[in-house]
C-alpha cells in the first residue's frame, strides 16, 4: 500500500534525522563543555605562572604554587629534572592540552616535597589519589620550568556517553508513536484511495453510473473523489447520448430496409433480385449487430445470469455446426476437458461461440481444422486458417474494423467486436492468440461459479 510504504520511509527518515541530530548534539555539547574545561586549566595556570614568579628569593616555588591551588591538581619539574607531584616526567614533554588516563598521567610513588611541611594534607596533594580513569590535562611552560595543571573528566564523559542512552529511547518511543499515528492515518487515506481505484475498475467495465460521494471536502483527497464524480456524470451522459443517437440512427434505417425488402420480394424473380436482397440482408444484419452490441454495453444487469455447464455449450455449439464446417470444407473437433460450473448467460455464450466459428469458416479456407475446447472455465476456439497479424488483434475487437481497411470482404467488421461486447457483459477475459498450427485461437475465460448449474 502507497501510503503504508509513504508511513515507512517517512518514519526511517526521521530516525535518521534525530540520529544525525543526536550526533550533531553530542559533538556540540562536547566541545562546549571541553572548551570550559580548558578555559579553566588556562586561568589557573596563569594563577600558578603568577604564584611562581612573585616568589622572592630563598622562597620556594613549589610551596607558592600550593598557596595558590584553586581547586585544581597540579605537578612541576623544574629546570634541574626536579618532579615535584603525582605526574609522570613523560606527561611534561608534550605542551598544551591533552587527555590521559590515570596509568599515563600518574607515576605510582608517593611523595611529600621536603621543602613543605603542610603540603600532605594539601588537597593538591590528595585529589591525584582519588580513582577517575580519565583526566583533562594543560602543560605549559614557567620560565625554564614546565607546570601540568589537570582535572578529572570522567563524569563528564560519563554524562556525555549517556545522552545516546538516553537519546535511544526517546528515539524509540518516538518512531513508535510516529509509526502507529502514521500507520493509522494511513489506512485512513488507503481506504479512500481504494474507493477512487474501485470507482475506476467500475468506469472500466462499463458501470458508468458509480459514483464515490465523498460526504465533505476536508481536504485534496475529497476534492479528487468530488472531481471524479463530476467527471464520471458528463462521460455518462455523453456516452449516453452516443448510445441513444446510434440505436435511434439503427432503428430509424431499419423500417426502410425492412420496406426495401419486402419490395424487393415482390418484383420479378432473377439473379438481380436474389442479389440486392443479399445486400439488403447485410445491411440488416450489420443493423442488428450494431444494436445488440449497443444494448450489451449499455446493459450492467447480471441478474439474468445463472450457473452454466461449459461443456455443454460447447457440445451444442459442435452439434450446430459440424454439418455447416463439414459444407465448407473444413473439419470440426471437439476437446472437452475438466471444466468448472461457470456463471453466465446461455443465449449469449452461444451466440460468442457461433461468431467464432462462423468467423472460421469464412475466413480459415478450405481444409481448415476448427476446434472447439474447453478447460476449467476456459472456452477455446481456433482454427488452422492464415489467422491475424498480432498488431491487428486489439483493432479486429472494434466495431466495423476490417483487416485489409475497406468493406469490399465478406462480413461487415462485427463479429468479433459482438464477441468482445459479450465477454465485458460477462466480465471475461477474451484473449486472442496464434494457435500451435498457426491460424487464430481465441480463448473466453470466464468467472467461476459455486453454484450447480441449471438444467437445460
Amino acid at each position: 500500500m502507497s501510503a503504508l510504504r509513504n508511513t515507512l520511509l517517512l518514519a526511517a527518515v526521521f530516525l535518521a534525522i534525530i540520529l544525525i541530530a543526536g550526533s550533531i548534539l553530542r559533538f556540540e555539547l562536547t566541545r562546549q563543555v571541553f572548551d570550559a574545561i580548558d578555559d579553566d586549566l588556562a586561568l589557573n595556570a596563569q594563577r600558578f605562572e603568577s604564584a611562581a614568579t612573585a616568589s622572592g628569593p630563598g622562597d620556594s616555588i613549589f610551596n607558592n604554587l600550593i598557596t595558590a591551588h584553586s581547586g585544581v591538581s597540579f605537578g612541576y619539574l623544574s629546570a634541574l629534572d626536579e618532579n615535584f607531584g603525582p605526574v609522570r616526567s613523560v606527561v611534561f614533554e608534550t605542551l598544551g592540552f591533552q587527555n590521559l588516563t590515570r596509568a599515563e598521567l600518574f607515576h605510582d610513588r608517593r611523595f611529600a616535597p621536603v621543602d613543605s611541611d603542610n603540603f600532605e594534607d594539601h588537597d593538591a596533594y590528595h585529589e591525584w589519589e582519588d580513582d577517575p580513569d580519565l583526566w583533562r590535562v594543560l602543560v605549559t611552560d614557567i620560565g625554564p620550568d614546565r607546570l601540568a595543571v589537570f582535572t578529572p573528566i570522567h563524569e563528564i564523559e560519563d554524562a556525555l556517553d549517556l545522552l545516546p542512552q538516553i537519546m535511544w529511547p526517546i528515539t524509540i518511543a518516538t518512531v513508535m508513536a510516529t509509526l502507529v499515528v502514521g500507520v493509522f492515518l494511513g489506512l485512513v487515506q488507503q481506504r479512500r484511495i481504494n474507493k477512487v481505484q474501485s470507482a475506476f475498475e467500475q468506469i472500466a467495465i462499463g458501470n458508468l453510473g458509480h459514483r464515490i460521494q465523498p460526504q465533505s471536502s476536508r481536504d485534496d483527497m475529497d476534492d479528487l473523489m468530488h472531481g471524479f464524480d463530476t467527471a464520471a456524470t458528463r462521460l455518462e451522459t455523453s456516452v449516453q447520448q452516443m448510445r441513444d443517437f446510434s440505436r435511434n440512427v439503427a432503428h430509424e434505417l431499419r423500417t426502410p430496409l425492412s420496406e426495401l425488402h419486402l419490395a424487393l420480394d415482390n418484383i420479378e424473380d432473377g439473379p438481380e433480385q436474389e442479389k440486392a436482397i443479399a445486400k439488403a440482408d447485410k445491411v440488416m444484419r450489420t443493423f442488428d449487430a450494431i444494436l445488440r452490441i449497443s444494448r450489451l454495453s449499455a446493459g450492467t444487469d447480471q441478474s439474468h445470469m445463472s450457473p452454466i455447464d461449459l461443456n455443454a455449450i460447447a457440445q451444442q455449439l459442435y452439434d450446430l455446426y459440424t454439418d455447416s464446417v463439414e459444407e465448407a470444407g473444413q473439419s470440426l473437433t471437439l476437446n472437452l476437458g475438466n471444466c468448472r460450473t461457470v456463471t453466465g448467460d446461455r443465449q449469449l455464450l452461444l451466440q460468442l461461440g457461433s461468431n467464432l466459428i462462423e468467423n472460421s469458416i469464412r475466413y480459415a479456407g478450405g481444409g481448415a481444422l476448427v476446434s472447439i475446447k474447453t478447460d476449467g472455465n476456459r472456452l477455446t476456439i481456433a482454427d488452422t486458417g492464415p489467422g491475424i497479424p498480432a498488431r491487428d488483434r486489439m483493432n479486429v475487437l472494434q466495431p466495423l474494423f476490417t483487416l485489409d481497411g475497406s468493406r469490399s470482404r465478406q462480413g461487415n467488421g462485427l463479429g468479433l467486436a459482438l464477441v468482445k461486447a459479450i465477454s465485458d457483459h460477462h466480465g471475461a477475459i477474451l484473449e486472442l492468440s496464434e494457435g500451435k498450427e498457426g491460424g487464430l485461437s481465441v480463448s473466453v475465460f470466464l468467472k467461476e461459479s459455486s453454484l450447480a448449474p441449471r438444467n437445460g
